[in-house]
């Protein structure tokens, strides 16, 4: 993999009297599996003062669990199991959506009871298999002296935190922000807004971070800084055409990004 800044982009220093900086070179430090830069980033305010992070496909491998309950509400129901592709394709982009993507045709007018029977599951076995995926807590630990940390997720914020609290991650976030708190979910960027509110944080001092479209969408959309990730449940040729502002292999490379503005922030002066 390249590493970050290999597309031949320059970012520049944004504000006035400030001069450019070899930013780049910077991100290149550690070019094997780095992040990369996917196009021109203006630096404007120069520093990363909070990350968001999506959650499923994120931060944690949740798939085993959600698979768990999947099959089990649909058995309930007299229904055959979820493909592996179909489980993946519905995490994501919320309940009725998810509900109407697990069920086969002839049985999606029934969403909503399979939905009763799925959350009625998974809320008691939704972190018995699913595990952070290798580096998150580490990356979380490094960040938690950079910025503040808040997950935005469209799963129901009691499910994030219980998984949070049960995988032993919930010491590192600031502010769990789930669908119970607004009135419209990712991509809309509502959810983000109200995190920003809530921690005193600017659009432009923002990184989002996610693995799916609903995650870069809300991301832009907020005008924050958007990076997603490669190790998620979304196809990483899908996820390039998004135009995220990075891509990271590693959990590692998302402490990269918000240390390199940091170096910006200091050769800039």
């Amino acid at each position: 993999m390249g590493g970050l800044g290999d597309t031949g982009e320059h970012p520049q220093v944004g504000e006035e009297g400030r001069k450019d900086c070899d930013f780049p070179r910077a991100c290149t430090e550690e070019r094997e599996g780095g992040a990369r830069l996917q196009g021109h980033v203006q630096m404007v305010k120069l520093r990363i003062s909070t990350v968001i992070f999506d959650l499923d496909g994120t931060l944690v491998d949740t798939e085993p669990d959600i698979r768990r309950a999947v099959d089990h509400a649909l058995g309930e129901m007299g229904f055959p199991p979820a493909s592996p592709e179909r489980v993946r394709k519905g995490i994501g982009p919320g309940s009725e959506t998810f509900a109407k993507i697990m069920l086969p045709e002839g049985g999606k007018e029934r969403w909503e009871e399979w939905l009763f029977r799925y959350r009625r599951y998974y809320t008691e076995h939704c972190a018995e298999r699913s595990r952070p995926f290798p580096g998150v807590p580490e990356m979380l630990e490094e960040l938690r002296s950079l910025c503040r940390i808040a997950v935005a997720t469209n799963k129901p914020r009691y499910m994030a935190e219980r998984i949070l609290d049960k995988l032993k991650l919930s010491r590192f976030v600031d502010l769990v922000v789930g669908p119970e708190d607004v009135s419209r979910i990712k991509p809309d960027p509502e959810m983000l807004e109200l995190v920003l509110t809530r921690l005193r944080g600017e659009p432009l001092e923002t990184l989002v971070v996610g693995d799916t479209d609903n995650d870069i969408s809300a991301g832009k959309s907020l005008g924050a800084l958007t990076c997603g990730v490669t190790w998620g449940y979304f196809p990483e040729p899908e996820l390039r055409r998004l135009g995220p502002d990075f891509l990271a292999d590693r959990p590692k490379d998302v402490v990269r990004i918000v240390e390199i503005f940091e170096e910006v922030k200091s050769c800039a002066g």
